[in-house]
């Protein structure tokens, strides 16, 4: 259907705040030592070096390059201009990318609005969760990609009317862990789908063979195995099954064990809720699913991985507000950052520190358990 013009004008209103808050954002950060920012630049400039991506951690952050060389090859524009340039860049399409992200999620929650509320509410979610939603405001403040990534990711599986698969192909192959989208796909026999993003994948994969061989080769069959080399496991902010159990059990190499059992259990359970949502045409419902599962399974899950929280608040709201508003503050107010953490202090947690300090793949968790009710409501309001 066409807009109006009075739905025009409201569209425009929305882009020119878009555009206001991304300003904004870049002002207030613009003097951080943004430390992803700084990552990806040096993995895109020692590419264009011809030097190794892995090697040498940037200036000001003892973290070396952790993606696949297809990340440095498109992160290039972000290393040949000045780095507070770089910055507004990434800001600049990582604000209206949430707007999409959510403006997708909140017309398939809300069919029956017109697409002028939804692009305003849209806009208005956005604006308090970069002031007020933590993982939206570390991804920002990091210089992270995670927004992005959601985006490519929510258009190409919730949007209706498209072919489905390449933007998810392309979101995997800068950042592996949207892989488990893909089992999703093959687990819902979407075979066309999945044969698309993982050829989309494939094709990353392939471009940084050609470009970046060695690098490739090291990648793909050691660095790839190798959580540690994204920063300490045990750091309160890897909010994820691994991370949790790594702080309980002192150490990365005593947490191996219960850690595959346990994230075989909760990734075929939230698998299968994921699949049960698709057949029951609940596909929010399953995608965010899939999101939180491999949130949860996942070796490293930083805060500012759990963007997905906030279209999970949306769900929430739709089905149970009170679940919503829990959920929502928890985010906001960030108790793991309550307790003693850093330089070996994760490992001091005890009593109520330790349900805080985990609290958000507690959530997660919890989440994932209520699916079978979550999908019932969602039933119950068809």
């Amino acid at each position: 259907m066409a807009l109006t013009l009075s739905d025009r004008k409201v569209v425009v209103a929305c882009l020119v705040a878009v555009a206001l808050i991304t300003v904004v954002e870049i002002i207030l950060v613009i003097r951080t030592p943004i430390t992803d920012l700084r990552v990806y630049r040096a993995g895109a400039q020692a590419f264009v070096d011809g030097t190794d991506i892995y090697r040498t951690p940037p200036i000001r952050t003892d973290l070396p390059f952790t993606y696949p060389p297809f990340a440095a090859i498109v992160m290039v524009p972000l290393a040949v201009v000045p780095y507070s340039v770089a910055f507004a860049i990434l800001t600049a399409i990582s604000v209206p990318a949430l707007v999409i992200a959510l403006r997708v999620v909140l017309g398939r929650l809300w069919p029956g609005w017109s697409d002028r509320r939804v692009w305003v509410v849209a806009t208005v979610v956005t604006a308090a969760a970069t002031q007020l939603f933590w993982p939206v405001i570390r991804t920002l403040t990091s210089g992270q990609v995670n927004l992005i990534l959601m985006a490519l990711v929510t258009v190409d599986l919730l949007r209706p009317g498209r072919r489905r698969g390449m933007l998810l192909g392309i979101a995997t192959g800068i950042k592996v862990t949207p892989v488990i989208f893909i089992v999703y796909l093959c687990l819902t026999r979407r075979w066309r789908e999945a044969a698309t993003a993982a050829g989309t994948a494939a094709a990353t994969v392939l471009v940084g063979v050609v470009l970046a061989p060695g690098a490739s080769v090291r990648y793909w069959t050691h660095l790839l195995f190798e959580p540690g080399r994204v920063g300490p496991q045990e750091y309160v902010s890897n909010q994820s099954l691994h991370g949790m159990l790594t702080r309980l059990t002192g150490g990365p190499d005593r947490a191996v064990v219960p850690w595959l059992a346990l994230e075989l259990i909760v990734g075929c359970w939230g698998l299968v809720m994921a699949y049960l949502a698709h057949r029951r045409g609940d596909e929010v419902l399953a995608v965010l699913l899939t999101a939180v599962t491999g949130l949860v399974v996942s070796p490293i899950s930083w805060v500012h991985h759990w963007v997905w929280a906030l279209p999970v608040g949306l769900l929430l709201w739709r089905r149970c507000w009170p679940a919503a508003v829990l959920w929502l503050v928890l985010f906001v107010v960030q108790p793991i950052f309550w307790v003693p953490h850093g330089g070996g202090l994760d490992y001091t947690q005890r009593g109520l520190q330790v349900i805080a300090g985990n609290s958000l793949v507690l959530a997660g968790l919890v989440l994932l358990a209520a699916a079978p009710l979550l999908l019932r409501a969602g039933h119950q309001r068809e």
